[in-house]
């Protein structure tokens, strides 16, 4: 059976146990069991924000679920829109072990390695954890005043590798210019959640003395594809069956093989590619690799002092509001118009709440800020993606420059 043929085996599958598909059939009055894999809805992170809680939930999982036997996880925000994730955890375990089997290969980095990553996740003022061979680092270090901070934390903990967006790489590289110095076991860096540009690798590599790869992924899926010693993209087909849609805009579309309890079939991820078939490469690799066009670069907020703030930080605001809000907002973006101008678009799941959300945000952002800081909220049925990307960019800074 070929990935193609797991992927419509899955989709079958959500079809008939999970009352989200069950009712997009029962909309779109087509019958799955006739269908040819191609003819299978899309579908889009707007869908699922307008979903039922739990009505991606597959019914063989609602008792696990109950009892609290899944792994849950939720998207960071980064696309501008917040999800839960449930996955079986053996189910998860199966969809990471590809990507375990080439690290190891390719870059010698094991399970039980010292590895740092940056999070949105951590506890409102919590800006670090300690969690077996683990250092996470909160998102809220990512400015001028704190990073360096963090980064003395890392050369503390002194990790073998790091999994890290290419916007924080820059900020860990001008530490290092300070004379700040690298890791002593540092031997990999892994890119991911960003487009990467030579650029930044070059100076990554450079200044860490490290190799480094990218990696693509989605929480909703776990590993899509992954780059080998050849400068290749991988794509995971133990995991994974990615399209490239035929349209003009190229777009990437997914479908989950491993995740049973929330299946993701034909999900438009909102970044744009192609797909090369057949490739045999010379790492050994053969199968399917992705050419992923540039998305996911993150402007950059400047505060009215001049202090540059990675995008990160705002978003680590939203998900805090988020928490508090029971998990209630839908999807955000930030656009400043000025150094003291922001606008914040607000798609929240009751209206009831939004005098609530406006105090939260006017609060977060205005002790983040400072009160001379003008903060506009609107609150709007939906946030409609770029044309150009097909993403929605949580941030976006229209500063004359």
């Amino acid at each position: 059976m070929n990935t193609k043929e797991k992927a419509l085996q899955v989709a079958k599958e959500a079809y008939t146990l999970v009352p989200f598909y069950m009712e997009l059939e029962e909309a779109e009055k087509s019958d799955i069991t006739n269908m040819q894999f191609e003819d299978i809805p899309i579908i889009t992170k707007e869908m699922i924000g307008q979903a039922q809680e739990r009505s991606l939930l597959s019914s063989r999982y609602i008792m696990a679920d109950l009892t609290g036997k899944l792994v849950k996880t939720r998207t960071s925000g980064t696309s501008g829109k917040f999800s839960e994730i449930c996955w079986d955890r053996a189910d998860n375990n199966r969809s990471l072990t590809a990507l375990w089997i080439y690290r190891k290969k390719y870059y010698g980095v094991k399970p039980d390695d010292k590895m740092c990553f940056f999070t949105l996740d951590l506890p409102k003022g919590k800006r670090y954890l300690e969690e077996k061979n683990k250092l996470i680092i909160s998102r809220e270090t990512l400015c001028e005043s704190v990073i360096e901070e963090a980064y003395q934390k890392i050369l503390d903990f002194d990790p073998v590798w790091m999994i890290l967006q290419p916007s924080i790489a820059i900020l860990l590289c001008e530490c290092v210019k300070k004379g700040y110095g690298i890791p002593d076991s540092l031997s990999y860096i892994e890119f991911t959640g960003e487009t990467l540009t030579k650029e930044v690798r070059n100076r990554v590599e450079q200044l860490f003395g490290c190799i480094t790869a990218d990696q693509y992924g989605t929480k909703e899926v776990n590993s899509i594809a992954y780059e080998c010693p050849e400068g290749k993209m991988h794509c995971m087909e133990a995991n994974v069956f990615l399209e490239e849609l035929e349209n003009e805009n190229q777009e990437l579309c997914v479908t989950t093989l491993q995740n049973h309890a929330m299946p993701y079939v034909r999900f438009r991820l909102g970044d744009r590619g192609r797909v090369i078939h057949h490739v045999e490469c010379k790492c050994g690799r053969k199968g399917d690799v992705l050419e992923l066009y540039p998305g996911r670069t993150n402007d950059w907020g400047i505060l009215p002092d001049g202090t540059k703030v990675n995008p990160y930080m705002f978003m680590q605001r939203m998900t805090y509001i988020n928490r508090e809000c029971d998990q209630m907002l839908l999807q955000y973006q930030i656009i400043q118009q000025e150094t003291d101008h922001f606008l914040v678009r607000v798609v929240v799941e009751e209206d009831e709440i939004q005098d609530m959300v406006w105090q939260m945000i006017k609060k977060e952002f205005g002790e983040f800020l400072g009160e001379k800081v003008q903060i506009d909220v609107h609150f709007e049925h939906m946030i409609q993606p770029d044309q150009t990307t097909g993403k929605t960019l949580p941030f976006i800074n229209r500063i004359q420059r």
